[in-house]
């Protein structure tokens, strides 16, 4: 036991979030006084989210109740965080399991398997629980007070939150460790683990696939049989939780329906929970070291060629600058990743809504939302912003290049014109994302065919504000001292600066846009002016990207 807590201790000092922040001020030791300010944003925006989100949800919960569905908000919230955790983690297993550098030291000492995943898996737990309990905590605690219940509660969403994320966490990490044992064995390891990954995402939603809509009979349902269909002490949370029932245990533990379901379901939670717990722990014991033989050696044989490709490729100046972006971002399987996840995340969850044909849903949010046409454009343009910007291409676009940046130096190209390789290659994935969600929207809720195009065009200008100043942020501050490309994207304090800010934005403008339709303000004028707004934020956060490039560059390469 005690190697084991000073592998957990050694792992969370090495790894955390507080560690990170505690390195990026001692590399900065002269910027340390940008420190406080940025705590105070930091805060700020948390506490005005935070006051938001507790309107938004008795405001929620006023609609939900007067249809007799306020159940309906738990069980959301707990299906979304466990299947957040379930895709998500993917990412971070990969990334911890077998692409930490750490494994170098961790691999010859007298450690079982088991103990290592046990460490790591402790880490992505960890820090599972610091964003669980700040986003999921204050929309059930708001909703246990809306309903007055008791003292009780408390002590039920402790035990709740304590259990959510156990069961996806430990299927992520059983899959992730299968992944590795047969991708590893052919020759092009680092394209299958991309593709494995993927594939991942879509094997942790298969039984969304193959649970259909039963009982609902033929022909189109009228909007209040769509209510009565998710009315009633148990129909609500069966169908929303038929594919994943360990949401259902959860909800119940909250809001049980009836007295057996609140001794039963949350020993089955438990026990379940116990259960894929120990399955990991056997199955790290079995296969998790065979999963890291031969990868370090293959990547390293990728850096040099992907070093050498940079020269004498006889193309323009953009189009070779952007195929050498792309080279980067794809050398490693954690870059690709990271820079792809959003934009496959969000679509794959419209695709889910498509294929199980829960119509019903669709109806029952046009029940529930206003019939502004310029809503539905805003809410596409919201969703397509979160599928192509939500990632750190943009703001890791420097920091990738780490100890070959000398290249950069050298090739014989003005900076801005490297920068605009940088934007215009952060732009395509941004693009993609876009262009997929905007489809997905469309076609998973009914909505009108001028939606996604209305939508993907404000949801693009957003974009170019946001992949601005997230180069901006990697260019004043790039993290090019790394040796694991985890420490490149993981640890980097500018994605998380970045990420703040896309969401920040993300906020002001859901703020602005219901104060404007509060103002009585027609569609048309609504959308001129977020659209206008947008604009402004584009054309000036890309006017301050190409000014101040020159100089950030020089500065970085002298």
């Amino acid at each position: 036991m005690k190697p084991l807590l000073a592998l957990i201790r050694a792992g969370w000092k090495a790894h955390s979030p507080l560690s990170a922040l505690k390195s990026h001020v001692r590399e900065n030791y002269r910027q340390r006084w940008l420190l406080p300010l940025a705590l105070v944003f930091m805060l700020t925006v948390f506490v005005t989210l935070y006051f938001f989100v507790l309107q938004l949800t008795a405001q929620f919960h006023a609609i939900l109740k007067s249809v007799g569905l306020q159940r309906i908000l738990p069980t959301l919230v707990i299906l979304g965080a466990q299947v957040m955790a379930l895709i998500f983690s993917i990412y971070s297993m990969l990334a911890n399991f077998y692409f930490s550098r750490d494994l170098e030291w961790l691999i010859p000492l007298p450690l079982k398997p088991r103990q290592v995943v046990l460490a790591k898996f402790s880490h992505i737990l960890f820090n599972h629980y610091a964003l669980l309990i700040p986003l999921a905590g204050p929309v059930l605690v708001q909703y246990g007070i809306l309903e007055g219940f008791g003292p009780i509660y408390a002590l039920r969403l402790a035990a709740l939150i304590l259990l959510l994320p156990l069961i996806p966490l430990a299927i992520s990490a059983l899959l992730v460790i299968l992944l590795m044992r047969v991708v590893n064995l052919g020759r092009y390891k680092e394209i299958l683990v991309v593709a494995g990954a993927l594939l991942l995402m879509l094997l942790a939603l298969l039984p969304q696939f193959l649970i259909q809509d039963s009982g609902t009979g033929e022909g189109a349902l009228s909007d209040q049989q769509v209510i009565n269909l998710f009315s009633g002490p148990e129909g609500i949370t069966r169908r929303i939780t038929a594919a994943f029932p360990p949401a259902r245990w959860a909800a119940s533990l909250l809001d049980p329906g009836s007295r057996t379901r609140a001794v039963v379901d949350p020993l089955l939670l438990a026990g379940f929970s116990i259960g894929a717990f120990l399955l990991l722990l056997l199955t790290a014991e079995k296969l998790f070291y065979h999963g890291l033989i031969g990868l370090d050696e293959s990547s390293r044989r990728k850096n040099i060629k992907s070093v050498h490709a940079v020269h004498g490729s006889g193309k323009r100046p953009i189009r070779a600058l952007f195929l050498r972006e792309m080279r980067n971002m794809n050398r490693v399987p954690m870059f690709l990743l990271n820079g792809m996840y959003s934009v496959l995340f969000i679509p794959v969850l419209l695709l889910v809504m498509i294929t199980t044909g829960h119509k019903e849903y669709a109806r029952l949010l046009g029940l529930l939302t206003s019939a502004n046409p310029a809503v539905a454009i805003l809410g596409v343009a919201l969703v397509c912003f979160l599928s192509g910007v939500m990632n750190g291409t943009a703001s890791s676009a420097i920091s990738r290049e780490g100890q070959s940046f000398w290249i950069s130096g050298v090739i014989p190209v003005p900076w801005r014109l490297q920068a605009a390789a940088k934007f215009l290659h952060a732009g395509a994935i941004a693009l993609l994302g876009t262009a997929i969600a905007a489809v997905m929207m469309v076609v998973a809720l009914d909505l009108p065919w001028w939606t996604a195009p209305a939508g993907a065009l404000m949801a693009l200008t957003a974009a170019v504000g946001c992949i601005s100043l997230s180069l901006l942020i990697d260019l004043a501050r790039p993290l090019l001292d790394w040796v694991s490309p985890q420490r490149a994207i993981k640890q980097n304090m500018n994605v998380f600066f970045a990420m703040l800010l896309d969401a920040g934005l993300a906020f002001l403008l859901g703020v602005l846009t219901s104060r404007l339709i509060r103002a009585g303000l027609s569609p048309i004028a609504l959308l001129l002016t977020m659209e206008g707004v947008l604009l402004i934020f584009a054309a000036t956060s890309a006017l301050l990207l190409f000014g101040l490039a020159p100089r950030l560059f020089n500065r970085i390469h002298a």
